[in-house]
């Protein structure tokens, strides 16, 4: 979303989030809805944050112990 943007530190790191107040009245989004909606994309940029070093399991990986499970056809 253009409303918002992040401070960083001199490494890079990012230290804080900044709403621009004018690009989010210009995407349409006013009052109650526009809470719900910084809301719903700060929760996922904190969790893009908190989990970007976690380690990924491929699909493929995913799907056949799925399988094994009896969970997917």
């Amino acid at each position: 979303m253009e409303a918002i943007n992040y401070l960083t530190d001199a490494k890079g790191q990012k230290k804080a989030i900044v709403i621009d107040l004018d690009e989010l009245k210009r995407s349409g989004q006013t009052g109650h809805d526009a809470f719900l909606y910084l809301q719903e994309e700060l929760e996922d940029l904190i969790d893009l944050e908190l989990t970007k070093n976690e380690e990924t399991v491929p699909w493929e990986t995913v799907k056949q112990q799925l399988k094994q499970d009896g969970l997917l056809d």
